[in-house]
């Protein structure tokens, strides 16, 4: 036996499912506002699509809803590379921190320089 009930407000469309996606929503808008890796400043939004289709007799409706969370993209990582290359054309690339190779970090672990050695690229 179905059920009839008069659609009175978006907090009661679907039994609250439209109200808990847009809640859902709302809050992973949220954790992205507090993700340091993003940008503090970029735009966030969150869309509501609503699509009814009429029956052919126009006596029901096929009521679809989509939300849609925009977030901000992780900024960029940038970093200083040395780069030097030997005779036989190996190149070491070595990272520029902060660390003085030896020190040791906040962690007590002695640090090191990151160097990474490719050889000659072949054609």
């Amino acid at each position: 036996m179905a059920y009839y009930r008069p659609i009175d407000s978006l907090d009661e469309l679907m039994d609250g499912g439209v109200r808990e996606r847009f809640n859902d929503a709302l809050a992973r808008i949220w954790d992205n506002v507090f993700d340091p890796n993003t940008d503090a400043g970029a735009t966030r939004e969150i869309t509501m699509k609503v699509k009814i289709k009429p029956s052919e007799c126009r006596d029901a409706c096929s009521f679809h809803v989509d939300v849609i969370p925009k977030f901000a993209p992780p900024v960029s990582l940038s970093q200083t590379v040395m780069l030097s290359q030997n005779d036989n054309g190996t190149v070491t690339a070595t990272e520029i921190t902060s660390q003085v190779p030896g020190q040791l970090d906040i962690e007590g672990k002695e640090t090191f320089q990151k160097v990474v050695e490719f050889d000659k690229a072949t054609k």
